[in-house]
């Protein structure tokens, strides 16, 4: 089974058990609905989590968790990542889950001329890291550059300017 990662517990938030979650995904208010399942990793296995309640703070998800009533039952839950299993994690259209993206052959005009080996995400926009075995170049995962990305072949066509590789 794969997991994708939603966020990390940074601290307490109240005296409800609520915690702050740094976020990695941009559907937080679906991914946190009343009554839904996440899980955390503990001694390299996935312990599951049923969200309670969930509110935006600031730059962060604010989450509580049936089975973490308290501030004090959280506190073993601080510095740990939160996943959803990736089956249950849809996504509209024209949006990819990182690590699909990652192995992806990168093509441009018909020439393959790398593999994507990470996703960055900047504020202004993603960022595809791609490597051809010789040097590592960024590509923005913008329309500008990204002409068509098919996950199924494993592959996303571009257009670049000079400078980029």
């Amino acid at each position: 089974m794969e997991y994708l990662l939603l966020g990390k517990i940074i601290k307490p938030h109240g005296l409800k058990g609520e915690v702050k979650i740094f976020s990695h995904t941009d559907f937080a208010s679906t991914r946190y609905k009343k009554d839904h399942v996440v899980f955390y990793l503990h001694n390299k296995e996935y312990k599951p989590l049923t969200v309670n309640s969930f509110f935006k703070y600031n730059l962060f998800d604010v989450v509580s968790f049936k089975e973490y009533p308290t501030i004090e039952s959280v506190k073993e839950l601080l510095g740990k990542e939160i996943f959803i299993k990736k089956e249950d994690a849809s996504l509209p259209k024209n949006y990819y889950h990182y690590s699909s993206l990652i192995g992806c052959n990168v093509i441009e005009n018909n020439k393959v001329i790398g593999k994507v080996i990470e996703v960055i995400d900047f504020p202004a926009n993603f960022v595809i890291r791609c490597s051809n075995g010789k040097k590592k170049f960024d590509i923005p995962f913008v329309d500008e550059f990204i002409l068509n990305v098919d996950i199924n072949k494993k592959e996303i066509k571009v257009k670049l300017i000079e400078g980029i590789l």
